[in-house]
């Protein structure tokens, strides 16, 4: 999944830090993108809501709970 990330930057052609990846898994849709230098958001909801995390890379910059929040909270 990371070279998904790492590709988006290459078509892109923009600093990672204009990246959010928003997921609801740490380990995958934070850790990954994080390690590249993106903005993460963690959608604190469904199965994973309980993950633990295991890496500095996996808190992310910003957490909601709800779709609604998305903007507002992440600052889009």
């Amino acid at each position: 999944k990371g070279r998904y990330f790492a590709e988006i930057l290459k078509r892109s052609g923009r600093p990672a830090s204009h990246h959010l990846s928003v997921g609801n898994r740490r380990a995958t849709d934070l850790r990954e993108a994080k390690e590249l230098g993106y903005q993460t958001c963690f959608f604190a909801h469904g199965e994973h809501v309980h993950d633990p995390v295991e890496k500095p890379e996996d808190i992310p910059d910003f957490e909601i709970r709800r779709h609604e929040e998305l903007i507002p909270v992440c600052r889009l």
